[in-house]
């Protein structure tokens, strides 16, 4: 069979996720999970917008907690509740209110965690008081490095969150969405578990899928339905990955059917099985195209894709745009042909790589052809001039490499 591109770059590794965090609380007179909703929010005017990175295709933002950091954290709509690594817990002295238990849906009490007391949490100009975070070792996942912690969705219970992928940037606002029209802007439900339901049509059936921004995969099913859905050809093993509550492998195959989220639509789509998983779930590879505005006072989300954004309609920029890249970045060159960008490695472990096109995302960035994921950012000097070449490696990190000067397409 077949492998795609999708699957060769991306899935041949572990892929550690947030995984769908659920927290089950011990005293029900806390509400419907242990990530409690701040007492107070204060905003610098109706909305403030942050800046949003990228660490293993999961969305990350910088935050201060009692005043400290800035600390990189996860933003994850798969997140019943925020958490923080037992060693920042510790390191920031953060009292505690009792234990209560997480875990993934397959398991959503398999780790006791530990209720921390936040005084102040504050994300861009957004000041959120008297915050319940759950800390918990999770060394097992993440290695030295990573963000620290994770935003939950509790902590916007009652604000307009955007995640922005085109832009890069997340949005914490007031206000509401429009009424549901199920085209843009769709009234999502809450599953058995609090998590956010989109309903999506997979052929002629009706699902809902969990909207997970801590995934980064695709478009993820059940293993169960390997054995249910119209595919091109048998599932294969594609990697592994990893939530909360454990790792299992991953298969992939190519849908048969169309799928179809309100006026959106994605034909014959690269999926994924997963064991852990009890429902449907689209991350990262099926969402990154799209600002998400979540309002969930009303259970309401909006879909905005820019045109340009959407996977099979950007198209390559113009020799002009684009004659400026050409170059020797390390052991990689960037040429143009035939009027688009072109990346090939030069030397490796499996020799001299295969020509790349390269699709324009926004100004300096660049994806992969049928993908709206940035893989390749150039880099300007003091004087605007291009001086190297940042590569995102299948494992999330971005690889920098300076030009070479003395050499030029």
């Amino acid at each position: 069979m077949k492998i795609t591109r999708y699957f060769t770059q991306i899935l041949f590794i572990i892929i550690l996720s947030v995984g769908s965090l659920i927290a089950q609380n011990n005293d029900p007179g806390h509400g419907r999970s242990s990530g409690d909703k701040p007492k107070n929010v204060a905003i610098s005017g109706t909305e403030t917008a942050i800046a949003m990175d990228f660490v293993g295709r999961k969305p990350v933002v910088d935050v201060k907690i009692n005043g400290k950091g800035p600390f990189k954290f996860f933003l994850d709509t798969g997140a019943g509740a925020t958490v923080l690594d037992q060693k920042l817990a510790d390191e920031l002295q953060l009292p505690t209110d009792g234990n209560t238990k997480i875990g993934d849906p397959s398991d959503p009490q398999g780790i006791t965690a530990v209720r921390n007391k936040i005084g102040s949490l504050e994300i861009g100009g957004a000041v959120f008081s008297d915050v319940i975070g759950i800390s918990w070792d999770r060394s097992t996942i993440y290695k030295e490095g990573s963000p620290r912690g994770v935003l939950g969705m509790p902590l916007f219970v009652d604000l307009l969150l955007t995640v922005d992928y085109p832009k890069g940037r997340i949005v914490i606002g007031k206000g509401s969405l429009p009424p549901a029209n199920g085209r843009n802007v769709i009234q999502y439900q809450h599953s058995e578990m609090g998590l956010f339901g989109i309903p999506l049509k997979v052929g002629q059936e009706d699902m809902v899928a969990t909207l997970d921004t801590g995934s980064p995969g695709g478009l993820s099913f059940p293993s169960q339905y390997m054995e249910k859905l119209s595919l091109e050809a048998k599932p294969i093993e594609v990697g592994k990955a990893r939530t909360v509550g454990g790792e299992a492998i991953i298969y992939g195959a190519k849908l048969k059917d169309n799928v179809k989220l309100g006026d959106y639509l994605f034909e014959k789509p690269d999926i994924t099985f997963f064991g852990r998983l009890v429902h449907l779930n689209i991350g990262y590879g099926f969402v990154s195209q799209f600002a998400l505005t979540v309002d969930q006072k009303n259970e309401r989300i909006r879909f905005d894709r820019p045109v340009s954004s959407a996977i099979g309609v950007t198209k390559p920029s113009a020799v002009g745009d684009t004659n400026e890249y050409a170059g020797t970045y390390g052991v990689r060159r960037i040429s143009v042909e035939a009027g688009s960008l072109v990346l090939q490695r030069l030397s490796g472990p499996q020799g001299v790589g295969p020509k790349i096109n390269l699709v324009k995302v926004s100004v300096d960035a660049f994806a992969l052809p049928d993908s709206a994921e940035v893989r390749v950012k150039f880099v300007r000097g003091d004087h605007a001039e291009i001086t190297g070449i940042k590569v995102l490696t299948p494992s999330g990190d971005w690889e920098l490499s300076a030009r070479d000067k003395q050499t030029s397409n």
